[in-house]
């Protein structure tokens, strides 16, 4: 008979009893504290620099690349787009992107694969290099994939321990500064399991110690699937009680939270659900949820776009910025939301289109950077139709064209209303789905989702955060 998350779980409730204080214990840490040490002969840094490398990675304004893909994904993504997947090419692909001019302005670092680490430009400078003296700290995926968990049909198991050490020690000397590990939870009629849940979990933390005894940040990723019918709901419930494995999880493995990154599944409708979800409606959930979840010691939370659009993913996280101050930094780990456009117009012309392919990334890096501060803006269609008619027509840059400065400025002005009145028409639907969901019990339905055991280890546990009512949250109308 299949385990289910209404099943107790001892290490899980005693490890969010005491007062969520996350790291009681002295720090046995291989680093030490306060000093570099070695492990294996290997230089690592100190426990101070591990938390400098991750609040960089979450530095305001900036986030992740992940161009990690491994060879048989991206081929996948080349074969749509009619690129033959070669050395050369994935080579040649990762350059464009690593070498955008400015890149360094929105993105902290990027998240590399093997093979992608040990390459070099065309001209011979390693890729590692390029990302250091652009600002870009250089990471890199370390896990083996998932696999199907025994006895759980329908549910996997990332693996990729053995042999981890060695490797994260060589990944250090190649110049990695932090590493991601990725989990999969699938929603599904009899998912997730609780054997599932801790299952992925406690390897995340595995993963997570052992990066820090190399001297490198450990980036965790629960990702929670956005495929199936489920609701939002649903997934608020899965995501919740996955966070709360994970961080049981890791305060048993003895992982200096201030030195962590998670990296996190937006609470989302499924794919096939067909009552879909604002973007503040997406935003409040997340928020909620990372509050009853995640503790505010962690230096911040990054987001995996997981197959939303590039637009959806950059206005949910704008949306979750605009209702802060939050107890860490939001932003961004996007792959596929930060590269399709521009694999798309490389693929036309890589010699061509190289330069205007990279101006593609850094706009996706700006858009995705003012987003983590929760400053972008879309323009409505309406209006973007004639601004893009108006600088036809100054056959000019238009936005420096003197011309066109004060009828810009009236249409920034027309945007703002615009914006400040859909923003308000939102706030009663976000506030009167918050009222529903407190008024509401959460019921069992007979599937292993949240079960009556364990919303009682929910209910008597404190919870990271005080949250606040939604008339308290603070939201910038224009």
């Amino acid at each position: 008979m299949q385990a289910s998350l209404a099943q107790p779980n001892a290490g899980f409730a005693s490890a969010l009893a005491p007062e969520l204080d996350y790291n009681p214990r002295p720090r046995t840490a291989a680093t030490g504290v306060g000093r570099e040490a070695k492990v294996f002969g290997v230089q690592v840094m100190s426990i101070e620099q591990l938390e400098n490398i991750a609040q960089a990675m979450v530095a305001p304004g900036k986030g992740i690349i992940a161009i990690d893909e491994s060879n048989s994904t991206i081929k996948k993504r080349f074969d749509a787009v009619g690129i033959e997947c070669t050395e050369e090419t994935r080579r040649a692909y990762r350059e464009m992107l690593l070498t955008t001019p400015s890149l360094g302005e929105h993105i902290s670092g990027a998240i590399l694969y093997d093979e992608t680490i040990r390459q070099s430009t065309k001209s011979g400078v390693p890729f590692t290099k390029v990302m250091l003296d652009a600002g870009i700290l250089p990471g890199i995926k370390v896990d083996k994939g998932p696999q199907p968990l025994a006895g759980f049909p329908g549910e996997v198991v990332t693996e990729g321990l053995d042999g981890l050490r060695e490797r994260l020690n060589e990944y250090a000397r190649l110049g990695a500064k932090f590493a991601k590990w990725r989990a999969v939870i699938t929603i599904g009629d009899d998912a997730p399991s609780g054997t599932c849940i801790e299952a992925n979990c406690h390897a995340l933390a595995r993963y997570a110690a052992l990066c820090q005894e190399a001297g490198i940040v450990p980036m965790v990723e629960p990702e929670i699937l956005m495929d199936g019918e489920h609701d939002i709901d649903v997934c608020y419930d899965v995501t919740e009680a996955t966070l709360r494995s994970l961080f049981g999880s890791l305060y048993e493995q003895n992982v200096l939270l201030e030195g962590t990154i998670l990296k996190a599944s937006m609470v989302i409708p499924g794919k096939g659900c067909a009552e879909q979800a604002s973007a503040d409606e997406v935003a409040e959930a997340t928020v909620r949820c990372l509050k009853t979840s995640v503790p505010a010691l962690l230096p911040g939370i990054v987001f995996l776009s997981g197959g939303q659009s590039d637009e959806q993913a950059t206005a949910h996280l704008n949306a979750m910025n605009q209702m802060g101050p939050h107890p860490w930094p939001l932003s961004f780990s996007y792959g596929r939301a930060m590269q399709s456009a521009a694999l798309k117009l490389w693929s036309k012309d890589m010699q061509k289109n190289f330069a205007d392919a990279q101006k593609t990334v850094a706009q996706r890096a700006r858009e995705n950077g003012l987003a983590a501060l929760g400053q972008w803006k879309k323009a409505p269609v309406f209006f973007a139709a004639r601004v893009g008619r108006l600088r036809g027509f100054f056959q000019a840059d238009a936005l420096e064209h003197a011309l066109f400065k004060p009828v810009a400025q009236v249409f920034d002005q027309a945007f703002d209303r615009h914006e400040g009145d859909q923003q308000r028409a939102r706030v009663g639907k976000i506030a009167h789905r918050k009222q529903d969901r407190h008024s509401r019990k959460r019921v069992h339905r007979n599937q292993p989702h949240i079960g009556r055991e364990q919303q009682h280890i929910f209910q008597s546990t404190p919870h990271c955060n005080v949250d606040r009512p939604m008339l308290e949250v603070a939201i910038e109308l224009h």
